[in-house]
């Protein structure tokens, strides 16, 4: 499904650059490149002294029988395995994107985000390394936004999400500079503002923010993320 397009299409600009091929998954995520992939390179070595590698292994392998991957699945399993099970689960319903929300907290728990989930820590649990980790991050870290900051805002307009996502996606990134990255997620959170509603638009774009600044934390300012998202009323969730 496509639930995870947008959000993959962020991460393409960090894969393609390392000569992946795209992958299936969000609209939504797909798109940055060189400048902010150097940059993660500098920040994921900081995850080598935090994650302890052997029992977030054992995280991660809990997460994918979770998904249905089963066990006897490879020691190292290809990025796009678990990118099929994760988006036919959350393309399905509102029930889908629950049972991936508890999936992530259980993962959360057994594995701090702000200690492993980190490129330089999945890439070693993977068959396809740091190509693969673009795209298992830029997954589960907008849906790990969604799911602790805006749950029911995403629960409510599931249908509408996922019934935009199986329509074209106008938005399009001509870089990784901080100006385009701004620009489309502006546009991501107009198109679903069209789609849907005001607050599903700013979610998705804040969703994306996650990602980007899982990977690439100096890319933008706040302030350039602010101006993009808009903010959510009732929400303490300034970047």
């Amino acid at each position: 499904m496509k639930v995870i397009v947008l959000i993959a299409y962020l991460a393409a600009i960090f894969v393609c650059t390392l000569g992946a091929d795209k992958t299936i998954a969000p609209k939504w995520t797909h798109v940055i490149s060189s400048t902010a992939t150097n940059e993660s390179r500098t920040q994921s070595l900081a995850s080598r002294a935090t994650c302890d590698i052997k029992k977030f292994e054992k995280c991660m392998r809990t997460f994918f029988r979770h998904l249905g991957m089963t066990s006897k699945a490879p020691k190292k399993p290809p990025s796009r395995k678990f990118e099929l099970y994760f988006s036919t689960l959350v393309g399905m319903d509102p029930q889908g994107f629950k049972k991936a929300c508890s999936y992530l907290s259980a993962l959360s728990k057994c594995a701090p985000p702000s200690d492993c989930w980190k490129v330089d820590s999945i890439k070693q649990l993977l068959r396809d390394g740091q190509k693969g980790a673009f795209v298992i991050l830029s997954m589960i870290w907008p849906y790990q936004y969604m799911c602790t900051k805006n749950y029911q805002t995403a629960l409510s307009n599931w249908k509408c999400i996922i019934r935009a996502e199986s329509q074209q996606n106008p938005c399009h990134s001509s870089g990784s500079s901080c100006k385009n990255v701004k620009a489309y997620l502006t546009c991501i959170r107009k198109l679903y503002t069209k789609k849907c509603k005001k607050a599903v638009g700013k979610m998705i774009c804040r969703a994306e923010v996650a990602f980007v600044k899982a990977i690439a934390p100096n890319l933008c300012k706040p302030k350039d993320f602010d101006k993009a998202c808009k903010k959510l009323r009732g929400l303490n969730d300034r970047f």
